[in-house]
């Protein structure tokens, strides 16, 4: 086992000093860090473009014409109310109960009934593969790559949109736009930049709908690993990103900026709830771990 070495070499060894070894921040057994065999380093900024390269564009997705004229009504709605006198401030489409889970606060309303979960202990296998990239895209986002920057019209964040470019979306209208909703996206994105299975959708609310499109098997919440695709009543969908001591964080697309932000218009890509919450959340509807068959 790798290990951490002191200044000073052991009284009747005359080894090294062991200080500490090497573990996950993330992946846990039994709510112990789990070890690794190498030693941990901070990779240098990588661009997220570099992803966008590596991974083929999918075939186009088939969009009918009341669908997509949806999707650009309620994104005028959003975008031309940044434009008035809601521009700073919350707006008639502010969420508060996303905005206290730190998620942008232009959401629905509607509350989400969850499936009834089963209790059992899931066979599953973990989905902390995600977790690596997960990682990645909050490095990128600390150096502003996943910050909005199409509010009141502006040019938007070519990070945020090539998403639905390669999740073969359209080149126009709102799929151009950063203020279009794109947790989904960041999620199937995520799912296909780390080997998972996929859908070209921009739906959150499918995944409670049509889980075994992504070959997803619901856990309790109290079950949940980091990995796992965790949804919310308000129609947002994220990933558990840390799980430990009964507590659990995420990270996801389409939230608040880091530090907070009571404007509903600004997103980004965070982590919610760093210092945990509980399966007792009751804005957190359900549980997913998503598979790679």
């Amino acid at each position: 086992m790798p290990y951490v070495q002191g200044g000073r070499p052991q009284a009747k060894s005359g080894r090294p000093e062991v200080v500490d070894v090497f573990r996950s921040p993330n992946v846990f057994a039994n709510g112990v860090p789990v070890a690794l065999w190498l030693s941990p380093g901070q990779s240098g900024p990588v661009s997220v473009s570099i992803t966008f390269s590596e991974l083929p564009e999918d075939p186009p997705v088939t969009i009918s014409t009341s669908s997509q004229a949806q999707v650009d009504s309620q994104n005028i709605q959003y975008t031309s109310a940044q434009t008035g006198a809601g521009a700073t401030g919350p707006n008639q489409y502010y969420n508060s109960g996303a905005a206290a889970d730190g998620v942008k606060g232009n959401y629905q309303s509607t509350p989400e009934v969850a499936p009834a979960s089963t209790g059992t202990i899931s066979t599953a296998t973990s989905a902390s593969g995600i977790i690596p990239f997960l990682e990645r895209c909050l490095q990128e986002a600390a150096q502003g790559q996943w910050r909005e920057t199409g509010q009141g019209g502006k040019p938007s964040n070519p990070n945020i949109t090539g998403i639905w470019t390669n999740l073969g979306y359209p080149q126009s209208g709102s799929w151009l736009s950063d203020q279009t909703a794109w947790c989904a996206g960041f999620m199937n994105f995520a799912l296909k930049a780390s080997g998972y299975r996929y859908v070209q959708s921009a739906s959150a609310r499918e995944i409670t709908q049509n889980p075994s499109k992504w070959g997803a098997t619901q856990v309790p919440k109290d079950q949940a690993q980091p990995g796992d695709i965790a949804f919310w009543s308000y129609g947002h969908v994220n990933f558990v990103y840390k799980a430990q001591n009964g507590k659990f964080s995420f990270v996801g697309g389409n939230q608040s900026p880091k530090g907070g932000s009571n404007n509903p218009n600004d997103g980004d890509l965070t982590e919610s709830y760093p210092s945990g919450t509980t399966a007792n959340n009751s804005n957190w509807a359900s549980c997913w771990r998503p598979s790679k068959t």
